[in-house]
């Protein structure tokens, strides 16, 4: 696909403007844990593994009232681990923590929850294990996202709004 500049419409209209902060990739049992230092900062994780020598999210979520340690001590995220390890047993599953860091807009529930959609839908593929915000993402708000840190298994901006290209 050709490489065409988009530029934001109103870039100075920006409800939400940050970087997520991503970490190195950790092994699960440092995540289960709580050794990885981000675990106290974190509100987006990303599970990730080395394939075809590209790091790639198999899933990505959030944690607002817990860390990522407690959550991925939770029933659904130990079969969801498991359902990985059985589909891709060649692949050694890491996770990636991400702290936000916003120069515009408040960390809340609603802009953590929006910042989740925008990081799936901006970097779904066929083999992620997301079933929420896959198909689709809506936000009343224009966001504007830079992926830093760890970011080889993500897309390192993404943005939601309107937009417009030079001819």
């Amino acid at each position: 696909m050709e490489n065409i500049d988009f530029y934001l419409s109103w870039p100075d209209d920006l409800s939400v403007k940050g970087e997520i902060e991503w970490s190195r990739p950790y092994t699960l049992d440092v995540v289960f844990t709580g050794h990885a230092p981000e675990d106290e900062t974190a509100y987006f994780y990303a599970i990730i593994a080395l394939w075809d020598k590209e790091w790639c999210p198999f899933y990505i979520g959030i944690v607002y009232y817990q860390s990522v340690s407690e959550r991925h001590k939770n029933k659904d995220h130990q079969k969801r681990m498991s359902f990985l390890q059985n589909k891709y047993p060649s692949l050694t599953f890491q996770i990636s923590l991400g702290t936000p860091h916003l120069q515009v807009g408040a960390i809340n529930e609603k802009t953590v929850k929006e910042i989740e959609g925008l990081l799936i839908y901006s970097n779904w593929h066929e083999d992620m294990i997301n079933k929420k915000k896959t198909e689709y993402f809506t936000s009343d708000r224009q966001l504007y996202i830079k992926n830093t840190g760890f970011n080889e298994h993500l897309f390192v901006e993404s943005a939601y709004g309107i937009f417009y290209r030079d001819a």
